[in-house]
């Protein structure tokens, strides 16, 4: 009789791969299910299945937090060996909790770095919170400022900025952020920029829709770059003029692919070329 054991660790690992296949996509509790199922064949199974079922970990609150260092501080656990990414989802009508990850979590682990992505619905200070939301380093502990350069994929959602700006400013603190998806988002005033905000220097896709101004797209992405630290920086950029032109084209098309509640969807991506 055949064991989990007589499968090639290669064949192994491809199924692994193939059931895992949907990173950062919305399917970590599938795969996780299916994961903890495939482990329960045997002990040899259940080694296997433990670094993917924990490399990629989902938290939606305090709580979620507070369990994972449970995890974490037994002396028994091997957690902390497998964690690689943290998909990060905090909602307004929650008291904010993303300072918790820097300031308890990331002592207990023995990786410094993480593929991390944030998933912010409604206003990040909190429900009835009335300051504006203009840096990302107000969600972080002063003590820990660079865990916002493990950030690597952004969504926005049902946030009122105080104006398109402080948006800009945010989304240019994030040095490592590669994509941004923004949902219901807004500003008080018609887009008026009369200069262009530096942007993230790694950013190459931006995706907004069910935002009033969703042409916006095209300053957040093909401004000057921030300088970039350690890592090589997108070198593609519109000159002034160059940008105004593509915003122009970009805002007189909206009208005509505008959705049913008056809004627009508008994605904006560099290839592989445009980033060299």
């Amino acid at each position: 009789m055949s064991t989990g054991a007589d499968i090639p660790p290669e064949l192994f690992e491809k199924l692994l791969d193939y059931i895992t296949s949907k990173r950062w996509a919305g399917g970590l509790e599938a795969d996780r299910r299916e994961l903890s199922s495939c482990a329960l064949v045997c002990r040899f199974w259940s080694k296997r299945c433990q670094a993917k079922i924990f490399e990629d970990i989902a938290l939606r609150s305090r709580e979620d937090v507070e369990q994972l260092i449970s995890f974490l501080e037994n002396p028994l656990s091997r957690i902390w060996e497998y964690i690689d990414g943290l998909d990060l989802r905090q909602k307004g009508t929650t008291l904010p909790w993303i300072h918790l990850i820097p300031l308890q979590l990331l002592g207990l682990t023995k990786s410094t770095t993480f593929f991390s992505t944030l998933n912010i619905e409604g206003h990040p200070m909190g429900p009835g919170s009335v300051r504006p939301f203009r840096s990302i380093h107000s969600l972080l502990p002063r003590s820990h400022p660079s865990f916002s350069r493990s950030i690597y994929h952004v969504t926005l959602s049902d946030i009122h900025f105080r104006s398109f700006l402080d948006l800009a400013h945010v989304v240019g603190e994030m040095h490592s952020l590669t994509g941004l998806r923004c949902h219901k988002l807004s500003w008080p005033d018609p887009l008026q920029i009369r200069s262009s905000p530096r942007t993230a220097p790694l950013l190459h896709d931006v995706h907004m829709h069910h935002c009033a101004d969703s042409w916006a797209a095209v300053w957040l992405l093909s401004g000057p770059r921030r300088a970039s630290t350690g890592r090589e920086q997108s070198k593609f950029y519109l000159g002034r003029d160059e940008q105004s032109l593509v915003a122009v084209l970009a805002r007189s098309i909206q009208p005509t692919t505008a959705l049913a509640d008056g809004t627009c969807e508008t994605r904006v991506c560099l290839d592989e070329a445009a980033r060299k």
